[in-house]
């Protein structure tokens, strides 16, 4: 008994370590939001459980971040980052997914979500970081984001990866375009 004890108790802390050390694995350190692998990963499982619905993919970055690393230091960059992904991921819907993409730049997985709602829901992203000031240990600040959305009408195949440039492409237009704003590529 004591033996059979023992083993279930070693089989039970290592089951806990593994679900530990996956967390980990999936999430990004600095944000507590999903890492590009587990983003990655959510987006083809909501992709392959559209029945035939709408989807949009939300590219965003923060403006400016070099020059906020530049002139206020890596830390207040860093608390930029937890900032602006925690008013973020306060402001999604309960299917919506968000995750940090690289560097200052998120996503967000917006199944069962038309190019008009995405529309609505970048815009009300742009809108909150803007009127929120973000306070650091170098002073508070004053912080935009610029969107670019790609989407999948309903009925529609495409991959990922080609969602993921059109996001890309509509988040440089909106740079180029003076930055604080949203840019979409869709054409439907």
């Amino acid at each position: 008994t004591a033996l059979i004890g023992s083993v279930a108790f070693i089989l039970m802390v290592k089951e806990r370590t593994d679900r530990e050390v996956l967390h980990l694995a999936m999430t990004d350190s600095l944000t507590g939001v999903p890492n590009r692998r587990a983003l990655m990963d959510q987006a083809l499982h909501v992709m392959a459980q559209r029945g035939g619905r709408p989807m949009s993919l939300l590219m965003i970055d923060v403006d400016h971040f070099k020059r906020i690393n530049d002139t206020l230091g890596h830390p207040a960059g860093d608390e930029v980052l937890r900032r602006v992904t925690q008013l973020l991921a306060e402001r999604l819907r309960g299917g919506d997914a968000i995750g940090r993409y690289g560097g200052e730049e998120c996503c967000v997985i917006a199944p069962n979500t038309d190019i008009r709602g995405a529309l609505t829901l970048a815009e009300s992203l742009r809108e909150i970081v803007a009127a929120t000031p973000i306070s650091t240990e170098a002073g508070e600040i004053s912080i935009t984001i610029s969107i670019g959305i790609s989407c999948c009408p309903s009925d529609t195949v495409r991959e990922l990866k080609d969602l993921l440039a059109d996001a890309d492409t509509a988040l440089y237009a909106a740079k180029d375009a003076g930055r604080n704003r949203v840019v979409s590529s869709c054409n439907c």
